[in-house]
């Protein structure tokens, strides 16, 4: 057990994705990002984290609307009896 465990941590510190290895620059986190670090581990396309859109408020309220449908069934709020 305690062989398995030195050879994860062995694994561990050659990982140039993981944030605890040696060889991961910790400097550069902060240069970096975070955002591209998680991304990057995730094998994430930079189309899908690095540029965000912005959405119109109109936009914002038709999904607010699509989400009360969806979710209404689960809706318990409407089974307390108002006094």
């Amino acid at each position: 057990m305690l062989l398995d465990h030195q050879r994860l941590e062995r694994t561990l510190d050659d990982c140039a994705r993981c944030i605890e290895s040696k060889k991961l620059a910790k400097h550069c986190i902060v240069a970096i990002g975070i955002h591209e670090i998680i991304a990057g581990m995730l094998d994430l396309p930079p189309s899908k984290w690095r540029k965000k859109t912005v959405q119109g408020f109109d936009q914002l309220k038709q999904k607010c609307q699509s989400m009360k449908t969806e979710w209404e069934p689960y809706d318990w709020t409407k089974k307390i009896k108002h006094r």
